[in-house]
């Protein structure tokens, strides 16, 4: 990002923050956006910035129709102006989930606009969480307390290479790990959201694969499970 002193006294910099689906419909409690926001939000205040945050109006329908505010005019896309012609810098969060929001990111980079992204599989400058850390210790504590047979409750199906993938790919490593039951009937997609969770839980259930334990990717399918 730019220092405060690159523009003259008095003026104040802009950050805009984009996200890969409705902001209104995730920035709750449950998900990760809302301490990410005021994290976000305690920032530009101790610096003195201007904030822009890119909100969809898109229905909360969560990941069965993802519609966010976006940069660009898409089908796809809620379009909102807040990209490089009026902020000193972005900050992205993923996972993006299209070809089209993913080009336009790396044409950000390209071109020198200040990007700081948020979340796996981002490339630098990024904030990501330990995703293989956090699924191993999970699946650690459960072999200690003698679980062999784990179901896992995945997120979004499309996000190979982002935190969903992350999850998935060290549920799989640590299944070969500890020489737990490397059952495919155990491993459902969620989606990251509540009724996503409900829907895998019940998959995993009619698949008449036995289980003792279960571990989700992230909190709003565990609510939903």
């Amino acid at each position: 990002m730019k220092s405060i002193e690159t523009k003259p006294r008095g003026e104040r910099l802009t950050i805009g923050v984009l996200a890969g689906w409705q902001v209104y419909w995730s920035a709750t409690h449950l998900n990760f956006l809302m301490p990410l926001y005021r994290g976000i939000y305690t920032a530009v205040k101790e610096y003195g910035c201007n904030l822009m945050l890119a909100c969809g109006i898109d229905p909360p329908e969560g990941w069965r129709n993802i519609h966010p505010a976006w940069p660009v005019f898409s089908p796809d896309d809620d379009f909102v102006p807040i990209g490089p012609w009026n902020t000193d810098g972005l900050i992205i969060v993923h996972p993006l989930l299209t070809d089209q929001r993913i080009q336009y990111m790396n044409h950000l980079v390209s071109s020198g606009h200040p990007v700081v992204f948020v979340g796996a599989a981002a490339g630098p400058p990024a904030v990501a969480m330990d995703n293989e850390g956090g699924i191993s210790q999970v699946i650690a504590h459960l072999v200690d307390h003698g679980h062999h047979r784990i179901a896992f409750i995945s997120g979004q199906p499309e996000d190979h290479f982002g935190d969903s993938g992350e999850r998935l790919r060290a549920y799989h490593q640590n299944v070969r790990h500890f020489g737990l039951a490397d059952d495919p009937r155990l491993v459902a997609a969620g989606s990251h959201s509540i009724e996503g969770g409900e829907r895998a839980m019940q998959q995993i259930l009619d698949s008449g694969s036995a289980f003792t334990a279960v571990v989700a990717s992230n909190d709003e399918s565990a609510f939903g499970a």
